[in-house]
């Protein structure tokens, strides 16, 4: 249909039956407006009282005719153009009663290009999608009469006390309370999880349910919502349009967050007297958790979930997004061109610049929310289906909506005042520069830092400390004390050993005295033999009690807690020399990074110990060969600091 449709002596269609006109808010300015209800495609339009008096008098009749019972039965006068707008809104939005052949095509002709093919539907539709499961609304009201006493105030305050006393309740043990978490850290915890969050958000959707019922609307479908494949419980409840008071629109969008925190109150309650078990498992996931995500969630004005109805509702601003998204865009043309172009829509100045602050906040909230959706697809799925979703979202989500807004600053171009036509072009080529240049060139990695030269000191055995001569960070040579440790056992050891060795050294000296002796000699020296051996063995052992410096380095890595008279193991590393000038750190470069690791590039290193400082530091060598595992277990991703 073109826009010059009519003449005064056209005869206007008729509307389709079942439509239905309902009284509306009124408007920002005080005129009254109405409702008009689809019951088909269940979609609602907001009119105003030019548009309600033509269609009040709207008949089969000609053009003529219903301008003058408008502008003899009303205050208002009404022009051709003024039935040419409606008759074109009620013509997109399939509103009228098809009889001609033309319009019938017209009609056939755009759901072909809404049904292009499943692969077309899957493109469009992947990112959200909705699957009704039940009609609910004769359950609903069979049951409201059981459950309309919770929509009292008396109840209302009910809960709040019972919250409140839970709260009181809990504090009185709040470290137990918190203790709970650690049984979530399992699978039959997680499995819980799951359950309780999935109940509670069932019991959030009839809250919705219940509240659109309280106030006479029916709820034709519940189901399930696809979000980039992530299901989402949805309740319809779009025939909150018809309500004319946007206070009662509140409370049906607030009624599931509502519904949610009630069972909250009531399991923080609960949780102080409920024994330990599972039961009590789920009181305190109920208590703690599930609310923060519906909050979290639900009420973020950003998405259209609750938060941005109940948004539309107290800025009483009808299709919000569409609306201050043009009015964003009129305000940035405006900026940067200056071509005194008519707003879309005339706004009081407060609100005007609430909807524009509010699209550029949804705008940049979306933008890093798709570019971390494109991101996780990319990672969860194998490589070439990830990188064909990443794209895909890219493309649709992010993309899309530039070029199409290029497209429109390109069309501008003619209207542009000579002094800002040199904006254009400097705004292609700055978004060409910001997209092409690598911003993001640095490479993070895990690494470890080694020497080539270094001492490990270990206790020589069980030992106790007598003197530790060090600390962290100090430089020693080649032969200092270090540690000095004594063993009790091993000096008693050294005395007996001794004293045999006496004794020994005795008998044989007086071997030649009677011949029995003389016989017993070579015995006597052989054992003499061994405990000479024995002894200096031990004598060893002693003097390694005496730590010394092997190399001239630092004294790093002093273990905690070494002071006189503490006992150590023998397992146990008491401290690292590490000789100056002979670090080094190794690190393990992923494939697709390897491009932006060079030799003599500088990097920094910062250790995992908050304590030490970054070390600066330049690549020496790269080596080609790929590695199948790790040689230095440190090098896992559960150790060591990071790599830039």
């Amino acid at each position: 249909m073109s826009e010059k449709i009519l003449d005064s002596n056209s005869l206007l269609p008729e509307l389709r039956q079942e439509l239905q006109l309902l009284p509306g808010p009124r408007a920002p300015t005080g005129e009254p407006s109405w409702t008009l209800h689809d019951p088909v495609s269940q979609r609602f339009y907001y009119i105003g009282e030019r548009e309600f008096i033509l269609l009040t008098y709207w008949q089969r009749l000609r053009v003529a005719d219903v301008l003058i019972y408008c502008n003899k039965n009303s205050k208002k006068f009404f022009e051709l153009e003024d039935v040419e707008k409606l008759l074109l809104f009620l013509f997109k939005n399939e509103l009228l009663k098809v009889v001609d052949k033309k319009a019938n095509q017209i009609l056939i002709d755009r759901h072909l290009t809404a049904n292009r093919g499943w692969k077309s539907w899957l493109l469009r539709n992947y990112l959200f999608f909705r699957v009704p499961l039940i009609r609910p609304d004769r359950f609903l009201t069979v049951t409201y009469p059981y459950i309309r006493h919770l929509f009292t105030t008396k109840v209302l305050m009910f809960f709040l006390i019972l919250t409140l006393l839970g709260i009181l309740l809990v504090l009185r043990q709040l470290d137990y309370f918190f203790h709970s978490f650690s049984h979530l850290y399992s699978l039959s915890g997680a499995l819980t999880f799951f359950i309780t969050l999935s109940c509670i958000k069932v019991a959030h959707e009839f809250g919705h349910a219940y509240a659109c019922k309280h106030f006479g609307l029916k709820v034709p479908s519940m189901g399930v919502a696809f979000m980039v494949l992530w299901p989402v419980l949805y309740t319809d409840a779009t025939e909150a349009w018809k309500l004319g008071k946007r206070n009662q629109r509140i409370k049906i969008g607030i009624a599931g967050v509502a519904t949610e925190l009630a069972i909250a109150g009531v399991a923080t309650f609960l949780w102080s007297f409920l024994p330990e078990g599972g039961l009590k498992s789920v009181m305190f996931i109920v208590a703690t958790t599930t609310w923060v995500f519906s909050l979290l969630i639900n009420l973020n004005p950003f998405m259209r979930f609750d938060g941005y109805y109940v948004l539309v509702d107290v800025l009483d601003t009808p299709n919000l997004q569409p609306r201050s998204f043009a009015l964003a865009q009129w305000w940035l043309r405006e900026w940067l061109f200056g071509i005194n172009a008519e707003p879309p829509e005339i706004f009081p100045k407060v609100r005007h610049y609430t909807l524009i602050v509010y699209a550029f906040l949804t705008w940049i909230y979306r933008f890093f929310l798709f570019l971390g959706i494109a991101l996780l697809l990319y990672h969860i799925a194998f490589k070439l289906l990830g990188i064909i979703l990443f794209i895909v979202e890219v493309a649709v989500l992010l993309v899309k909506p530039i070029v199409n807004e290029m497209k429109v600053w390109w069309k501008l171009r003619e209207q542009l005042p000579k002094r800002r036509k040199v904006i254009l072009p400097l705004l292609v080529s700055s978004g060409l520069f910001v997209a092409c240049f690598p911003w993001f060139s640095s490479v993070e990695l895990p690494g470890i830092y080694t020497s080539t030269v270094f001492q490990r000191i270990y206790p020589p055995v069980d030992a106790q400390i007598r003197q530790v001569a060090i600390k962290h960070g100090q430089q020693v040579k080649v032969g200092e004390e270090l540690f000095n440790l004594s063993t009790p056992g091993l000096f008693y050891e050294i005395k007996r050993v001794k004293a045999r060795h006496n004794m020994l050294q005795l008998l044989l000296k007086r071997s030649g005295s009677t011949p029995e002796m003389l016989d017993a000699t070579p015995v006597i020296a052989q054992q003499l033999a061994e405990a000479e051996s024995k002894l200096q063995g031990l004598i060893e052992k002693q003097n390694k009690l005496s730590i010394q410096a092997t190399i001239a380095g630092e004294i790093l890595q002093l273990k905690d807690g070494l002071m006189a008279g503490t006992w150590i193991n023998s397992k146990q590393q008491m401290a690292l020399v590490v000789a100056p000038q002979s670090g080094m750190i190794e690190a393990y470069v992923p494939e697709k990074d390897l491009n932006k690791v060079v030799i003599g590039a500088s990097a920094r290193f910062y250790p995992d110990i908050p304590e030490l400082e970054p070390i600066d530091c330049e690549i020496a060598s790269v080596s080609m060969m790929h590695s199948h595992s790790l040689d230095n277990p440190y090098l896992a991703s559960i150790h060591g600091g990071i790599f830039l």
